[in-house]
């Protein structure tokens, strides 16, 4: 993975002076994110898995996330999201991903006496095969 990551910097390094901007922000608008790893959740109660896939930004190093399902226990009005799925770090990202955007929640039902069932996860409508 570091190989096509060095590899695909190298190639954006080249073309740094290149932008493209957005009317908006004013940001380059070529974005360039390579694939780290996909990890699988199987939750007792729950028919299908959960899925998150973990992404490196080229230019900033930084991680992304996104996740198959967004959860919502019988304790919430409303399914949770994420706001801001990113981190400095794969340990930040993780700690972002499953602590306080997905397992905190889940915990707090289960420890309310509630048991997982599959009505518990919405699919996320942007989250598409590989």
């Amino acid at each position: 993975m570091s190989e096509l990551l060095n590899i695909t910097k190298k190639y954006f390094e080249d073309y740094k002076d290149l932008r493209i901007e957005d009317s908006i922000t004013h940001n380059p608008t070529i974005i360039a994110n390579v694939f780290v790893g996909e990890i699988k959740f199987e939750f007792p109660g729950v028919t299908f898995p959960i899925m998150l896939r973990i992404w490196q930004n080229v230019r900033t190093d930084s991680y992304i996330y996104e996740l198959s399902h967004h959860v919502k226990t019988p304790l919430m009005s409303t399914s949770y999201s994420a706001g801001n799925p990113t981190g400095k770090s794969l340990d930040e990202l993780m700690f972002t991903a499953m602590s306080q955007d997905f397992l905190e929640e889940f915990d707090k039902a289960v420890k309310a006496g509630y048991q997982p069932e599959d009505n518990w996860f919405i699919a996320n409508r942007f989250f598409k095969s590989l």
